[in-house]
């Protein structure tokens, strides 16, 4: 099965599986989304995991993952289900791609959902994350991210 684009697919549900602690001693979040088209997908970290074949055991994991995953919030699924995925913001430091960050989703809402996977307990929240326009330069320009649109700059460059 191809996974050809997430752009385009509308948000059906989502689901997560967190740990408090793993083997490493680091907190563990993993969020699954069930797209419009009936593939179920993690956030994406390259360009590749954007176009990319799907074998049978990936579509296995991926679809136990969401069937035993918990759902998030109701203020969170209002905010989520039911939007169109627009783009793809993948973060950059410089010229590379910082593959120790998911990348961003931009909603149909004008919303951006993204997740961060690993931290310290007590330290790092691990989680879903809801940002608006402004919120997401804040973040971005924070965290010394440089994001670029996969329409803009990577699927269509100039």
């Amino acid at each position: 099965m191809a996974q050809t684009s997430l752009i385009g697919q509308t948000i059906e549900d989502i689901r997560f599986h967190y740990q408090a602690e793993n083997d490493w001693g680091l907190q563990q979040f993993h969020s699954y989304l069930l797209l419009s088209n009936g593939l179920v997908v993690g956030f994406p970290v390259y360009e590749d995991d954007v176009e990319f074949n799907l074998g049978k055991t990936s579509v296995e994991y991926l679809m136990d993952q969401f069937a035993t995953g918990q759902e998030i919030d109701k203020m969170w699924q209002e905010n989520i289900l039911g939007q169109l995925i627009e783009d793809i913001y993948f973060c950059y430091i410089g010229s590379e791609i910082d593959d120790d960050k998911k990348a961003y989703l931009k909603l149909s809402n004008n919303l951006y959902i993204t997740e961060t996977n690993y931290g310290p307990p007590g330290v790092a929240n691990v989680d879903l994350i809801i940002l608006d326009d402004r919120q997401f330069g804040i973040r971005t320009n924070e965290l010394g991210e440089n994001p670029k649109s996969y329409l803009k700059d990577m699927h269509n460059p100039q």
